[in-house]
């Protein structure tokens, strides 16, 4: 019922998730800045999005998260599963009972995973999209963009078989910590048309994220002035 793009560049963070279920954005993506972005879907476990990124937080790289998952979730078979560090390095499992077609390709800074799809092509679409736009890439913003554009072509491409009525989006730029906020977090919950409704909210997201860092200037020069 979902196919979702996660990416990574430069320390850059995003990911993007659409589906005929209803708030997707619920359920499906998870990021945290400077450490990674985690998926959890098909029959979604929504625990295993953060436990993937703190067992990624601890040290353990993305293969032995989704290991981790295994032993952790008795009914693996159903989940499908991605995580990707903010150095690019990603892992992913599709379980043998996910509805099908469901499946998943990986590349140098990208994971493209779906089930419930029309078939093979619309993984190779979102891959050969997002795999094409990391060159031209320069910030968050221009990330979490090329994340949409990758499930615009694999919808072009078939999409879900019952087509979206749900997206959400998620991405940060590179550092972290504990003030690191997500530079984007949007979500179409219902829509008739959610990838539009995401690009409409991405493109109000460079003011918002100019307001929040006037904001934090305010507040540390209040904290100087107050000792």
């Amino acid at each position: 019922m979902t196919l979702t793009v996660l990416a990574a560049h430069s320390g850059a963070l995003a990911i993007a998730t659409a589906s005929y279920s209803l708030a997707v954005g619920n359920a499906v993506p998870a990021l945290v800045p400077g450490v990674g972005a985690a998926a959890s879907q098909a029959y979604t476990n929504r625990a295993l999005r953060s436990a993937l990124l703190d067992e990624l937080a601890r040290g353990p790289g993305p293969s032995d998260a989704i290991e981790a998952m295994r032993r952790r979730d008795a009914a693996i078979a159903f989940r499908q599963l991605a995580v990707l560090g903010a150095d690019g390095a990603g892992a992913a499992t599709t379980g043998e009972r996910c509805s099908g077609w469901a499946g998943q390709l990986l590349g140098p800074g990208w994971i493209a995973i779906g089930n419930l799809l029309a078939g093979g092509a619309v993984l190779d679409a979102m891959a050969g999209s997002i795999d094409g736009a990391l060159g031209g890439v320069r910030s968050a913003l221009d990330l979490a963009a090329a994340a949409v554009g990758a499930l615009r072509a694999g919808e072009a491409a078939g999409g879900d078989r019952r087509g979206p009525q749900s997206a959400a989006l998620l991405a940060a730029a590179g550092g972290g910590g504990p003030d690191s906020d997500l530079d984007v977090d949007v979500r179409a919950d219902h829509s008739a048309d959610p990838l539009s409704e995401i690009d409409r909210l991405l493109a109000l997201a460079p003011a918002d994220i100019e307001g929040r860092a006037r904001a934090r200037a305010e507040v540390a020069t209040l904290r100087s002035r107050t000792g």
